[in-house]
């Protein structure tokens, strides 16, 4: 049985807003194919979405506009997510302007070159490793002490079906995602008790 103390009048408007501010999702990498397709879905969850651009300003703000005509909530925002103090800068913007980040989801990715073994450097392996461990520890860091205060939170990275199914020449990547596996893996389990959930999508090839 249930007691109704209160009824609340959702359609209530005393000239301030009654109800909880609606979610907030940052999407990093948003003008990627990914990163569109989960920007446009996460809009028609709900959440309100900062997108993440680093060069491509025009795409960013052509998905601002497609998500904010369609009746949804989208800003963009700029950083080179490779630069750490630039991230902490994007998130400082980010929670100052929102008071919340209630899903970070990283979708920027970079070029990946079809390597030989026999050619493959260590540089080309460093700069997987840079873009999957580096780039997503720190993104990880900069939001932690704001979902750690609210014990909530969602983060999810991306992975690839290669780890699983590999494709010749490209060892590097396939070893970096393989790596970020297990760092979501152990993460997830740091961080759960805390509220936090931490994830992982493995895509394959995608137009």
């Amino acid at each position: 049985k249930v007691k109704i103390i209160e009824q609340e009048d959702v359609n209530q408007d005393s000239g301030e807003s009654q109800k909880r501010p609606g979610k907030v999702a940052l999407v990093v990498g948003a003008t990627g194919g990914i990163g569109q397709a989960c920007s446009r879905q996460l809009a028609l969850d709900g959440y309100s979405i900062i997108l993440h651009y680093h060069s491509n300003k025009e795409k960013a703000q052509k998905l601002k506009n497609e998500i904010t005509s369609s009746g949804g909530s989208a800003n963009i925002v700029r950083s080179d997510i490779f630069d750490d103090a630039d991230i902490l800068q994007m998130m400082k913007y980010c929670i100052d302007r929102y008071q919340a980040i209630d899903l970070l989801v990283n979708c920027a990715a970079v070029v990946i070159p079809a390597i030989q073994v026999t050619d493959l450097l260590w540089q080309d392996m460093l700069h997987q490793y840079d873009s999957n461990i580096r780039v997503n520890l720190m993104l990880l860091k900069s939001v932690l002490p704001y979902m750690t205060s609210i014990k909530s939170g969602k983060i999810v990275f991306i992975g690839t079906v290669y780890t699983d199914k590999p494709n010749p020449n490209l060892t590097h990547y396939i070893t970096a995602k393989s790596a970020l596996e297990g760092f979501t893996k152990s993460i997830a389990l740091e961080l759960s008790p805390k509220g936090i959930n931490v994830n992982m999508v493995s895509p394959s090839l995608i137009k």
